[in-house]
């Protein structure tokens, strides 16, 4: 009876273990809104050494990096290819020039910070991540340096991955 509860602690082990491999190996290719990102940066890694750590992980969709994708979940490995679903569209404007921050998050539920699929889910559950997100952008390459031009929804989001994809 003594070796119970070591038993239970193995198989809780072992049953969590199993889910998370499962969910990892999930094929989302019938969902019509998803895509695949690779982060580039893991959520808690520094940017610069005199900012905030990154408050998501972050990956570019294009190569002068004005399309970013900020999944919100989970620190993932750098180099992760990640299967997501844009919520909304942060838009920036730095030296006259327009960033694009796709606010994403990730299908695999075991990742998942929140379960918001729109942009007015977004905006009306996650109202403090939707500010925290802008003021991190807005704030980390130094004051006045970076413009907020204002915020669009999933679809903007879905024409500016499928612009990048092509």
């Amino acid at each position: 009876m003594r070796y119970l509860p070591i038993y239970c602690a193995f198989l809780l082990t072992f049953l969590f273990s199993c889910q998370q491999e499962v969910q990892r190996q999930a094929d989302y290719s019938d969902i019509p809104d998803a895509f695949k990102v690779e982060i580039s940066a893991a959520a808690g890694q520094s940017t610069t050494q005199s900012f905030l750590p990154l408050i998501g992980n972050l990956g570019y969709l294009d190569e002068p990096k004005n399309i970013a994708v900020l999944v919100l979940s989970e620190a993932v490995k750098t180099g992760s290819l990640l299967d997501v679903r844009p919520v909304g569209v942060l838009l920036l404007e730095e030296e006259n020039q327009l960033k694009h921050i796709i606010i994403a998050s990730p299908l695999d539920t075991v990742l998942q910070l929140t379960s918001t699929t729109n942009f007015q889910e977004f905006i009306a559950k996650n109202a403090g991540e939707k500010q925290i997100i802008q003021d991190w952008f807005l704030y980390q390459k130094g004051l006045g340096k970076t413009e907020l031009v204002g915020w669009k929804d999933e679809k903007y989001a879905l024409e500016i991955i499928n612009k990048a994809v092509k």
